[in-house]
Parts: structure tokens; sequence; C-alpha cells
């Protein structure tokens, strides 16, 4: 892939018909990610339709391939359009393979990364990245191995027993899920972040508290970042964005968040989440369209002239706030915990037998079953002691310890990020003293294989 990109980027320099070569480069990597990743999709979906049976050839997904793909998308489009040079091979071999965001991302534009390869000043240790870096690594790692890890045992058991679930339990799972996705993916931004920091390299933010998110426009600049700047730039706007009237960009926004769930995955379910996030988002934009149109300025008795003139010399408009920011929080993660159900589940009809269930308002204990799957290498010594006590007490601990599990990953959302703490922690021997106990915790926690999920992606 690095070869024939390279390639193209060379053919460009050397000869004519930039267009031509830049067009062939796209098809090259479209492509190669429709061979590896979604040949057999397509192939299940034209048995499915025409009702053949063409042999489906199970290819392993090579690693952090849609990353890379994306990459060298964006330099072959910033080569063509004139703002990218042709760097040497060795350069542009470490923009592609740079190992710490390889795997899943983030999402790095060859003028960020590449330049500091050749700063001279970047060469040198510096112990305050260093200090800095192993503190964002190691929160990164708890992340993953002391959240996500052990969120995912509850909603890998839930999603495996679906049909015996009651109402209570099915949101606990949508819930756990929520957490396990968020601490899983951003751990593994926080941990590529730390090793970069180390290198004196700085990395694209990725995650900026999308939970606190008021709006799915605001959840979209917060989550996955720079995989919506590549949609942006890359589609969105070539398409028109929002230039061309409102109807073109309602089918700008649809088509956008079609790709980008059908990026996440090859499955129907990927898809719908996608779709229902581009749907919300453009019900939104034909909302604050409309609005421009008959909102009117607040009248003058409610504000003084000083707080106007301010707001007018910052260039905004003084209007009546539509929803109290609590209930425009509370509908937006609302939303995005129920499009999780659709990524998460295997079917379409898992996911719609888990929606069904939600409301069904049903309860048979599963919440118990539920909670011991939970079950750790950290709480054997408490049940131990606590079976030495009273055994009847042991179901009762469980659903205790998953409640306070969960009340600490809604505490960690939220709290401010992890690389703004990093940034703003003073390192002290109390901080160094609490990375450290993280780090060999999460070493401990390492027991099992534990896959991040968006390599699956």
């Amino acid at each position: 892939s690095v070869g024939i990109n390279y390639f193209c980027s060379y053919a460009m320099k050397k000869w004519n018909g930039k267009t031509f070569i830049h067009l062939l480069g796209i098809i090259f990597n479209l492509g190669l990610l429709f061979y590896f990743k979604y040949y057999d999709f397509f192939i299940s979906n034209i048995n499915l339709i025409f009702r053949r049976d063409f042999a489906l050839l199970h290819i392993a997904l090579p690693l952090g391939i849609s990353f890379f793909t994306f990459q060298q998308i964006s330099f072959l489009c910033d080569r063509k359009r004139g703002n990218a040079p042709h760097y040497s091979f060795l350069d542009y071999l470490c923009f592609v393979t740079y190992f710490p965001q390889l795997v899943a991302g983030p999402i790095v534009r060859h003028n960020h990364l590449i330049p500091q390869f050749s700063d001279t000043s970047k060469m040198k240790p510096n112990s305050e990245n260093i200090a800095r870096g192993i503190l964002l690594f190691s929160l990164g790692l708890a992340k993953k191995l002391l959240l996500a890890d052990n969120l995912a045992l509850a909603v890998n058991w839930g999603y495996e027993n679906v049909a015996s679930l009651d109402s209570i339990t099915a949101w606990m799972l949508s819930l756990f899920y929520t957490f396990q996705i968020f601490f899983d993916f951003s751990g593994y931004c926080d941990m590529a972040l730390g090793m970069a920091m180390i290198m004196n390299i700085c990395l694209p933010v990725n995650f900026d508290s999308p939970y606190k998110s008021r709006s799915i426009k605001e959840f979209w600049n917060r989550w996955h970042i720079t995989l919506n700047q590549f949609f942006t730039e890359y589609v969105y706007i070539p398409l028109g964005g929002n230039r061309k009237g409102i109807v073109r960009t309602v089918c700008n926004v649809l088509l956008v968040f079609f790709l980008s769930g059908l990026w996440h995955g090859a499955n129907w379910t990927f898809v719908l989440w996608g779709v229902a996030h581009g749907i919300v988002l453009a019900i939104q934009r034909i909302f604050e369209w409309n609005r421009k149109k008959w909102e009117k300025p607040q009248n003058a008795s409610y504000e003084t002239s000083a707080l106007r003139q301010e707001n007018m010399q910052r260039g905004e408009s003084v209007t009546r706030k539509s929803f109290p920011d609590f209930l425009c929080w509370f509908f937006t993660f609302s939303f995005v915990n129920l499009a999780w159900i659709l990524f998460r589940s295997s079917s379409i009809s898992q996911a719609a037998e888990v929606f069904r269930i939600l409301f069904s308002f049903t309860w048979n204990g599963a919440i118990v079953d539920f909670a011991y799957s939970m079950d750790s290498s950290f709480m054997q010594i408490p049940l131990s002691l606590l079976k030495r006590i009273s055994g009847e007490l042991v179901p009762s601990f469980y659903v205790v310890y998953m409640l306070c599990f969960g009340l600490v990953a809604v505490l960690c959302c939220t709290q401010k990020s992890a690389l703004s703490f990093v940034k703003s922690s003073k390192m002290k021997p109390a901080v160094a003293v609490g990375a450290a106990i993280l780090f060999v915790l999460s070493v401990f926690a390492l027991s099992n294989t534990s896959p991040f999920l968006y390599s699956n992606f």
C-alpha cells in the first residue's frame, strides 16, 4: 500500500495528468479496503438478494487498514490540490507506519507529522515530555484495562444472553457499552499520544469529553475528531457542504454519515448507526436553518446595553435559548446511548430485540446474573472474606459492585480529559506514585487477551 501510494505521489511530480493519477490512487486504496474489509459483506448480500451461492473468502483483516488507508487518501488529495510536497520515501514511510497511532488512530495529516520528524529540536530526550508521556500512557492503559475491559465482561454476557434480559438489565447493558467503547477507544488514543509525547512527537487530539455534548453536532466535534475532520474536508466540502441550500446540505450530511457507518464495519448495523446519527444531525441543521428566519433578538429590557454591546463586538447574536442546557445534554446522551445498541449488536434482529426489551418494562432478576458476569481477579479477596461471613450476601455484593463500578465510569466521564489533566498537572511525587499504582494495577489486570475495539475497524 505504501509503495503504490508513494509511486502515485512520484508520478504526480514527474508527469502531467495529476487528476488521472490521483483517481487511480484513490481507486487502488478503496479497492484494497473493499477487498479485505467488504468483499464478504458484498458477496453475502448478493447471495441473499439474488439467492446465489458464491463462496466467501473469509479474508483476515490487516491491522489498522482503515486508518492507514485514509491517511494515504488524504495525502493523495492534498498532492492533487498542490497542498503537499513529494516527500522522501523514508519520511513518507514513517508517516504511514508511525507505530503509536498505526493500529487505531488518530488519523494524522502529513503536514502535522512529517515536519516533526525532521525537527532537530525534537531529537533530544526531554525529561518533561517523558514524564508527562508516561503519565498519559498510564491513564490510557488504566482506562482500557481497569475500566473498559471490566465493563466488557458484563456487556459480552448481556449480548450473548439477550433473550434472558429484562428492561432494567437491558438499560444497564446499553449504558455499560456506552462507557466501554469510550474508555476503550479514548484509552487507546491516550496511550498513543503518551508514547508519541515520550518521543517529543505531538499527535492530534481525537477525543474531547464527547459525553458532555449538548447536540449531535457537538458530539461529532468531540468524538473521533480526526475521522470527522477527514470526512468533512474530503467528502462533505467537495460535495458542496452547506453552500448549496438546505436540501443539498441534508443529502450531503446523510451521505457522509452513511460512509462513516460503513467505514466502521462491514455490517448493516454499522450503516444504520451512521444513518441514525446523520438523520438527527440533518434535523438539527434544518431546525437551525429555519430558526435563522424567525428568531429575533431578545428584548432590550432583558439585558443591559453594555452586555448587548459586548456581545455585538464578539459577533454573537443575542437569541433565546430553545432548550435548557441540561435537556439538550440529556437528549443528546440518550440518543447516543441508544444508537450504540445498533453499533454493538451482531445483527439488526438482535438490536431490535434489545430495543424491545428496553421498553417492555419487565423484571426477572437478570440484573444479578449481569452483575455476576463482572467477576474478576480483583474481587477474589473481598469475596472470600464475604463468604466466610455470610454466603447470602454474595449476590448483593455483586450488584453493589456493579453499580459502584458504573458510578466510577460516570464520574470519570464528567471530569476533564486525561490529556488536559496531564498538561495542567504539576509533576509532583504524588502524581508519579499515582501513575505507578495505575500502571501496576493495569498490568495485573492484563490476564487475558484484550483487543482494542477499534482495531477491528
